[in-house]
């Protein structure tokens, strides 16, 4: 019994030691993290002024200029690149002007034509309407028929709404530009007083004024055609340049979100409370509208162009601002977790988790006995739609064959729980559990007598470890103690010779032997006390008495008694503690042992000139005694190897030491209830002592 409650000992303490160390080590990161920022500050703050640094990022005068900026570049980049497609559509870079303007007037010489197609058709109370109308207007009209469509004499014309003149001809009115306009007509011959006047395809041809002297549409479009084609290599270069400004802004806004001068770290944003894709749905929801609204609603209205670019721009503002938000999350790392659907999922997970340990602690027959049973309702449901005879004979052999199965099915669940149950109480540590083997059959009582063998000859050689660590504990021991008197009788011996050669100036050099001796006689005495302490701390048969205990007077003894020591060593020794004192409940004399261990260790191997950190932790109910310092010597070996004993640093072992210190200092801490990790990083050594607090 006394042996199986050492191994449960061992197990329980082994799984604490190592989720300390998994608490220690995230406990440090955070504490590296901390200090990290905490040296980025005061390198901030250590400037020349006291003032913080300016960054540009962190400045809202920047980011204003720089959305504006954006703004300006997305109207450039709008308005540039319609312009470009209107050139593209008017074939203004592969065309000539006048090519250019004959194809922009195209709609306005349709307009006059449908205007004159009017005039022809109706009879007005005002004569000549026509004229009236023309003389608004920088066009005349010419009638011509189908045939004649490259005619450009005047004498050809059936119709016309000037008198041409010798000035008309010399400066080419009315010859080159112009559009033809096909349109059905009523005949210009046809007789007087006929009731239904025959149409004829005639071509309304509309002359336009190179001039443009009088004020109207035609002259505007004319304008703007003119002032489009000067200006249409131009306009790429504003598109292009809108568009690469607008983007270098945004890659700003984006680097510069979240910096504030003044202020540490990323700033949230008024955004960044509402979960992620919360946000996102009401931007696409948002953006989605727009669009609806500009391709249902927007089709009559005037400047429908403007308005649609208007609209793209508002659209592109709101997308800037997603964006931010977007770079502040994922700089604060809330982009996944700050979401509905990882909420919900982690919701999930937990019901998921807590049905999973509902169901593990349902006996294994019961699941087994309720899942078959909903197996064969639900096959039973299933045979009940296609049959209708409820008392059929093969209803009646189903039955037998579901109960034979349900009782096989059942032998297997009680089996397999027994079975299980054994595994378990192996794998807990108990090596005399027996597995009752005498119902069953094949496999499973194979399987069964199989776990007792194990358990077996676990609990065998459980036996054998601890009869032969206790026969080495005793042979340690009892040779200790046989070496122990005569060796009292050596250091006797020698310090008597010493005192005569002291007294004889001719025996100059047995004194130097005496000397020799009584230093390698004590290391030996040395060697045998602390074999003796270890193994009767591995044992524990050591007497420990638990009482409280101060840890920062104890640690701040054990400096003093070491501070002679460092300095002769060259060693700056640093040791930081919290200001209220710290009680732990352990022994003081072992914990003495303990410090006096770790402090001798320190002296002998570490680096000279390099410093030594010791440092006392008050974290939640938890203790934190840190020893940190650069070894001499490369430790190419790893913490567990350290611990064991007989077990040194200086691999050349010619320097003084036995190996023994730190196992010595492991198995005290244990027997006070505490924990020892070392942890080795390159030439850093640490050591760190975990006890409960008080």
């Amino acid at each position: 019994m006394r042996e199986k409650g050492l191994l449960e000992e061992k197990e329980c303490t082994d799984a604490e030691r190592t989720e300390a160390r998994a608490e220690e080590r995230t406990e440090e990161r955070a504490e590296e993290r901390g200090h990290m920022k905490e040296g980025y500050a005061k390198e901030e703050a250590g400037r020349p002024g006291g003032k913080r640094r300016f960054r540009l990022t962190g400045s809202i005068v920047a980011k204003v200029a720089a959305a504006l900026l954006m703004l300006l570049g997305a109207v450039a980049c709008a308005f540039g690149g319609l312009a470009c497609y209107v050139a593209a559509e008017g074939n203004m870079y592969i065309s000539s002007y006048d090519t250019v303007l004959k194809d922009g007037l195209q709609s306005k010489a349709q307009a006059v034509a449908y205007r004159m197609y009017d005039y022809f058709n109706n009879e007005y109370a005002v004569p000549n309407p026509e004229r009236r109308y023309l003389d608004g207007i920088n066009a005349e009209v010419a009638v011509l028929e189908r045939e004649d469509i490259l005619a450009t004499d005047s004498s050809e014309f059936i119709w016309q709404s000037y008198q041409p003149t010798e000035a008309m001809e010399d400066n080419g009115f009315y010859s080159g530009l112009y559009a033809d306009v096909y349109m059905q007509l009523p005949a210009f011959d046809r007789q007087e007083g006929s009731e239904t006047p025959e149409k004829i395809s005639y071509v309304i041809r509309v002359f336009f004024d190179p001039a443009f002297e009088k004020q109207d549409d035609i002259r505007i479009v004319a304008g703007l055609i003119r002032l489009l084609y000067q200006a249409r290599y131009w306009v790429i270069a504003i598109c292009v340049g809108g568009a690469l400004l607008t983007v270098v802004c945004i890659i700003f806004l984006l680097c510069a979100a979240g910096h504030r001068n003044g202020r540490e770290g990323i700033v949230p944003g008024f955004l960044t409370r509402i979960p992620l894709d919360i946000l996102t749905l009401g931007f696409v929801m948002l953006a989605f509208l727009i669009y609806s609204f500009m391709q249902e609603y927007m089709y009559g209205i005037i400047g429908y162009t403007m308005l649609s670019i208007a609209l793209c721009i508002i659209t592109l503002m709101l997308g800037m601002i997603y964006l931010w938000d977007f770079a502040i999350r994922l700089k604060l790392g809330k982009l996944w977790r700050h979401t509905v659907i990882y909420k919900v999922l982690r919701l999930l997970r937990r019901m998921l988790r807590g049905i999973w340990r509902l169901l593990r602690k349902i006996p294994l027959v019961w699941i087994t006995v309720t899942a078959y049973l909903g197996l064969c309702f639900l096959e039973f449901v299933g045979m009940s739609m296609f049959t209708r005879k409820v008392y059929d004979p093969g209803m009646f052999l189903w039955v037998m064959e579901k109960l034979a199965v349900f009782l096989v099915v059942l032998y297997t669940a009680l089996v397999c729980k027994s079975l299980l149950k054994a595994s378990r109480e192996l794998a807990e540590g108990h090596a005399d559990y027996r597995v009752d083997t005498k119902y069953m059959f094949g496999d499973f009582k194979e399987h069964g007598e199989n776990l007792n063998c194990l358990g077996l000859g676990v609990s065998k050689a459980v036996a054998e470890k601890l009869k032969s660590e206790r026969l080495k504990t005793e042979l340690i021991t009892n040779v200790s103690h046989d070496i122990k008197t005569p060796l009292t009788s050596i250091i006797n011996y020698a310090e008597l010779i010493g005192r005569e050669a002291e007294n004889s100036a001719e025996n100059q050099k047995l004194q130097e032997y005496a000397e020799v001796l009584l230093r390698q006689s004590g290391r030996l005495r040395r060697l045998l006390e602390n074999l003796v302490e270890a193994s009767k701390a591995v044992t524990g048969s050591m007497e420990v008495h638990l009482e409280p205990c101060e840890a920062g007077v104890l640690l701040s003894q054990a400096v003093g008694e070491y501070q002679q020591r460092m300095e002769e060593k060259n060693l700056e020794m640093r040791v930081s503690q919290p200001e209220e004192a710290v009680r732990i409940l352990a022994d003081g004399r072992h914990l003495w042992r303990v410090f006096d261990n770790l402090l001798s260790n320190i002296c002998k191997y570490s680096q000279e000139g390099s410093r030594v950190y010791l440092s006392l932790e008050q974290r939640e109910d938890r203790v934190f005694i840190i020893f940190r310092n650069m070894s001499k010597y490369a430790l190419d070996i790893s913490p567990d190897e350290l611990e064991e004993r007989f077990v040194r640093g200086d691999k050349s072992r010619h320097m003084e030491g036995n190996g023994l210190g730190l196992s010595i200092a492991r198995s005290l801490t244990e027997l006070q209830n505490g924990q020892m990790e070392i942890v080795v990083d390159g030439d850093l050594f640490k050591v760190i002592l975990t006890f409960h607090i008080m």
